[in-house]
């Protein structure tokens, strides 16, 4: 086949939309690059919009990425330069050779990150979305957060650029998912964000774990941390940074939804719902009370840290509300006597306020 032949072959398959056979052209006729050909080539693969077009191209890449047809697939996804390809050519990552250490595994790794690089600011938002899809390994999770990091440090010394990049990323900072907040946080430190409202600054500060930052802010700021933690609740990944940062402002907004998470069996479990005791003690709010104790009778496994976290949370609570608390711990059940017999002794050496 000669060239004029192999340009014939193109445009006929382009009229046909059967572009994954201009690939095998391309192969059969052992194609070296020329500008009359490339030229042709980048004008046909930037037009397609077609998702079956797409899927074609990335099949043909998928099972041969170190063959010559499976170079010029990637060539022509790159071309078509279009956000919708992303999630294309990370099933085909997925479902192909993926992750492993083959030369093809490699060399397909190398080549849907060239695809997704190329395309550049408008990748960032597919890429979170990837990411917000159900879990399908550590290292596709790796795999993303590693290119949108390099995206970042390809916008850098372009203002225009990092700001689009940022904008998009701060939306994130609103994810449900601890992690997606936390990805999108460390990314945009790294493009030196500043926040442009106290609700971003606030999201910011919860998803970098700046408890000291958040604490000093104080009540202004439990509203937004309440959501955040009831997301992670829903999601079940609570912080346990959040729990300690609500406890230190004392504000008792969060006391219903700290509630709810002592009877939440986390992976976890036991450390939260320490940490849940803790906060509700620094709140001193009365409505925990009996929630404490609760968890404490039906705790499954007991430990002499365990009683004295909620002894010390009652007591916390009872500089307060004295008379509440040593009503709750009336109570015959030969756990709460064990608890009840620590925080009336300390009741002995503090004088009732």
């Amino acid at each position: 086949m000669n060239k004029n032949e192999l340009i014939q072959q193109i445009e006929y398959f382009t009229g046909e939309k059967k572009y994954g056979e201009i690939i095998t052209s391309l192969e059969r006729y052992g194609y070296v690059a020329t500008p009359e050909i490339d030229e042709k080539l980048e004008q046909i693969f930037s037009q397609i919009d077609d998702d079956r077009a797409i899927a074609e191209l990335c099949l043909k890449m998928k099972f041969s990425p170190s063959s010559r047809g499976g170079v010029f697939a990637a060539g022509a996804l790159a071309s078509i330069n279009k956000p919708k390809v992303i999630p294309h050519v990370i099933d085909a990552l997925v479902t192909g050779w993926g992750f492993s250490t083959s030369i093809n595994g490699v060399r397909l790794n190398k080549l849907v990150s060239m695809i997704i690089k190329s395309i550049g600011v408008p990748a960032v938002e597919p890429l979170f979305q990837e990411l917000e899809k159900p879990p399908r390994g550590i290292k596709l999770w790796g795999f993303v957060v590693n290119i949108l990091n390099e995206i970042a440090a390809q916008v850098i010394l372009n203002e225009t650029a990092t700001q689009e990049c940022s904008a998009i990323l701060a939306k994130y900072l609103e994810s449900g998912r601890r992690n997606i907040s936390e990805t999108a946080a460390a990314i945009l430190r790294k493009l030196d964000w500043q926040p442009k409202n106290d609700r971003q600054r606030t999201l910011f500060l919860i998803a970098t774990h700046s408890s000291d930052e958040l604490i000093a802010i104080g009540e202004p700021a439990v509203d937004e941390l309440t959501r955040v933690l009831r997301n992670f609740k829903e999601s079940r990944t609570p912080s346990v940074s959040l729990i300690k940062t609500l406890g230190a402002i004392g504000n008792p907004g969060p006391v219903d939804l700290l509630i709810e998470m002592l009877s939440i069996n986390y992976v976890t479990g036991s450390k939260i719902r320490d940490e849940v005791v803790r906060a509700l003690g620094q709140i001193r709010d009365p409505r925990a009370i009996r929630p404490i104790l609760d968890h404490y009778k039906n705790a499954k496994f007991l430990s002499r840290a365990k009683k004295k976290t909620c002894a010390d949370a009652l007591m916390n609570i009872a500089s307060r509300h004295r008379d509440e608390v040593k009503m709750a711990l009336a109570d015959d059940h030969k756990r709460i006597k064990k608890v009840a017999k620590l925080v009336l002794k300390a009741f002995d050496k503090t004088p009732s306020s």
